[in-house]
């Protein structure tokens, strides 16, 4: 199965650096991937589900049997995570796949390093294929078909956070599983900045809760775990935004 890359920029220079770099030293003109590149620096879209659903509508024809959604910050020096995916993939098309995820003992799962320091971000690194609740948007796959089906959700995710969280569960409802593969890849040149969980975060995450609390206990975001009975989520959102305003 053949693969496509879709990124949604805002920043040039880390664009170039990072993910355009790498695209073209690591593929040559023949193997080249389709890369749908959506320029939103003049924010012509408001969120990260309406850029890639409405991009995809208008590109689909092009796209190939995998959709590989990706940040502007990821680099790589060889395409064996790509190459993963599509032999995963090939395997098995009801599954979603990703460089980073939270499994349900609440541990990250993830082998991304910092482009520039090599480091691995996170503490502990996986040796195989690792099932996940729901993966980081940094960089995931979804099988065409799988995203034909169920699409971003605009409405829930309305900003910049959480749709790929949300497809997960929107996807495991159907029995469809996410897994992060142990294959290298690189995110943001170091440990500077990085998502915060901030009041859109927040928001977003609170209509997570009330879309999937009748199915799901709990919701397993790469950063944030929060039980979703209504009272112990006003909770634990009330205490971040409190320890948001303090900061």
């Amino acid at each position: 199965m053949r693969y496509s890359l879709i990124c949604c920029w805002n920043d040039p220079k880390q664009l170039q650096e990072l993910l355009l770099d790498s695209y073209t030293h690591v593929y040559d003109q023949e193997e080249k991937p389709t890369l749908l590149l959506i320029d939103n620096s003049a924010n012509k879209y408001k969120s990260a589900a309406e850029a890639f659903n409405s991009e995809y509508e208008a590109h689909k024809q092009e796209l190939d049997d995998i959709l590989i959604f990706l940040h502007q910050d990821i680099a790589f020096d060889n395409a064996s995570f790509f190459d993963r995916i599509a032999q995963e993939l090939s395997n098995d098309k009801q599954q979603i796949i990703g460089a980073a995820g939270m499994n349900k003992n609440g541990s990250v799962c993830s082998n991304l390093k910092y482009k520039d320091t090599k480091e691995y971000i996170v503490r502990q690194q996986i040796k195989d294929k690792q099932l996940v609740e729901s993966i980081d948007e940094c960089c995931f796959a979804i099988p065409k078909e799988l995203f034909e089906r169920i699409k971003f959700d605009e409405k829930t995710c309305n900003h910049w956070h959480l749709y790929g969280v949300d497809f997960c569960y929107s996807a495991k409802n159907d029995g469809i599983p996410s897994y992060v593969i142990p294959e290298p890849l690189y995110h943001k040149h170091n440990d500077t900045g990085g998502l915060i969980t901030d009041n859109h975060f927040l928001h977003t995450m609170w209509k997570l809760v009330r879309k999937h609390r009748k199915q799901h206990s709990t919701i397993y975001a790469p950063c944030y775990i929060i039980d979703t009975r209504l009272d112990k989520a006003v909770a634990k959102l009330t205490r971040t935004a409190i320890k948001n305003l303090v900061k």
